[in-house]
């Protein structure tokens, strides 16, 4: 058992606070101590990743994996934004989504989003949880809470494919440099959004706070 209103003694204390600034004085020389087999030093997310999981925000798929390349799906974006933003999460929290029943673990984050008013289902009575999250869409999301909308045109290539509800905030977050285009300069706003990317992007909005 916990005992949550147990007293605490303060030789109790003193070892926390030895394991906090202990854990806290790794990260700050980045000597991480959790080492995820798939995310190599060298891996251009791999601040982003560590700093995000010594924050509580991401965490591994298991105790030694990251899985930085896999896709990442809707409803686990919305748990690093409720995340990262504090929302207050209620954990018997239910929706109108017929697939966001309560009960699962990410309906209380869903609920908290789309009460934020950040989130919107693919109609009135589906979110699609799984469905893996776009490039625009991580872009909406964001945007939405940090109110930043660009009348600015897109300069990317393949501006004309991003959908005209996520234009403003996709060129509002790329002039933040919370988000980048590719390397041919194209956007790609239908593209599956990784873990990796998510991570920084979540980072740099989380760094800019």
């Amino acid at each position: 058992t916990f005992k949550p209103d147990a007293p605490v003694t303060r030789a109790e204390c003193v070892a926390m606070l030895v394991r906090y600034y202990s854990l806290f004085n790794e990260v700050k020389k980045g000597g991480y101590t959790v080492k995820y087999t798939d995310v190599d030093k060298k891996y251009w997310a791999y601040d982003d990743i560590m700093e995000l999981y010594y924050a509580g925000i991401v965490n591994g798929d298991s105790p030694n994996t990251f899985l930085p390349e896999n896709n990442i799906t809707r409803a686990e974006f919305t748990k690093l934004v409720a995340l990262l933003f504090e929302f207050e999460v209620d954990e018997t929290a239910e929706t109108n989504f017929v697939d966001v029943p309560a009960g699962e673990w990410y309906t209380p984050y869903i609920a908290a989003a789309y009460n934020e008013g950040i989130v919107t289902g693919y109609s009135e009575t589906n979110f699609e949880p799984d469905k893996n999250v776009s490039r625009q869409e991580m872009c909406a999301i964001i945007g939405r809470k940090l109110n930043i909308v660009s009348d600015k045109e897109t300069v990317f290539t393949d501006s004309d494919e991003i959908e005209d509800y996520a234009k403003p905030y996709v060129q509002s977050m790329t002039e933040a440099g919370f988000i980048k285009g590719y390397d041919d300069n194209t956007f790609r706003p239908f593209e599956n959004a990784t873990r990796a990317e998510s991570a920084a992007v979540i980072n740099r909005v989380k760094k800019s706070k």
